[in-house]
């Protein structure tokens, strides 16, 4: 019985305040509008966050600098780079004599798709921005170099 009025007291903090579950619901409705954007262009948030960030880039770079710079699990970012250069919008740089390391561009196939991308992206951008305030990305932006430290 003890056992049962300790979950349930555990479920009630988190209902009341968990950081946690607040944030993952947060990232799936941010994603979900995002995603109704720009899935007809087929391409995705991660895709397109990595196609951005190799265009600032602007330079070969490898796969794990890249996950580095956008918090990405190495093993999704090798997944995400698969699919996109099956797509022809990544290539392979610069590969190592012993082939066990490499560096990955935008291709002009992924910086036109990107540029595809611009009129879904601001789409949902105002959506999102009318919704949650003009200051929500300033304010994640905090967030994320408080975290990130």
């Amino acid at each position: 019985m003890q056992h049962k009025t300790s979950a349930a007291d555990l479920a009630e903090r988190m209902q009341a305040m968990c950081v946690g579950t607040r944030v993952g619901r947060l990232h799936r409705l941010v994603d979900r509008q995002f995603e109704l954007h720009l899935r007809p262009l087929g391409l995705s948030v991660p895709q397109m966050e990595v196609l951005s960030a190799l265009t600032l880039i602007a330079e070969p770079v490898k796969p794990s600098a890249l996950a580095d710079v956008l918090s990405i699990e190495r093993s999704t970012m090798s997944r995400n780079l698969a699919v996109m250069q099956d797509r022809g919008w990544v290539e392979p740089g610069d590969i190592s004599a012993t082939g066990r390391s490499m560096t990955v561009v935008i291709t002009e196939e992924g910086a036109s798709k990107l540029e595809s991308a611009e009129a879904a992206w601001t789409t949902a951008q105002a959506s999102l921005v009318a919704a949650l305030g003009s200051d929500a990305p300033s304010t994640l932006d905090g967030w994320l170099m408080e975290l990130a430290t």
